[in-house]
């Protein structure tokens, strides 16, 4: 089971089992996936982790669905000690970090690259290019209207 730990730097980095990977030998994308795992745990901030309701609600789920001997019911409600749990599971081996590309989504893994229907694309780029146009229009004529009433005011009047 994989579950997302949060976003960071335009990456994904979620929390699974060593199980979830490659059995036998690692390919260079989850070596490197691995290694920026390893480097973001080796650069946490436990008490900010925790403070976050979100990732401590991600952390519980992934923790009770894959190892729930680990998180007892006396520590399940309090933030730090899920935090500190999913620490200690990451040091003895038993949960992983690894970096995922952003098109990764944690419930089906890797999905391919979306496809776009020409027609639509060129239909969508000439809809904005169109509104671009009549936007840069209408602040034109905007400064040309106030340009020519400024210009075509007497003196004393522009001084206020």
């Amino acid at each position: 089971m994989r579950v997302e730990l949060f976003n960071y730097g335009h990456y994904r980095y979620m929390l699974c089992g060593p199980s979830d990977l490659s059995p036998r030998e690692r390919y260079e994308t989850e070596l490197d996936a691995l290694a920026a795992g390893e480097k973001l745990f080796a650069d946490r901030n436990e008490r900010h982790w925790a403070s976050q309701p979100e990732v401590v609600a991600r952390i519980r789920t992934f923790i009770k669905e894959s190892i729930p001997w680990h998180l007892s019911g006396m520590w399940a409600d309090n933030p730090r000690e899920v935090v500190t749990c999913l620490c200690r599971c990451v040091l003895d081996g038993s949960v992983l970090i690894l970096r995922a590309e952003p098109a990764y989504i944690a419930h089906s893994g890797f999905v391919p690259m979306r496809h776009y229907d020409d027609a639509a694309y060129e239909k969508d780029i000439a809809e904005r290019a169109s509104s671009y146009a009549a936007r840069s229009k209408a602040h034109r004529d905007d400064f040309k209207r106030i340009t020519r009433r400024l210009t075509s005011a007497p003196r004393e009047q522009r001084a206020r």
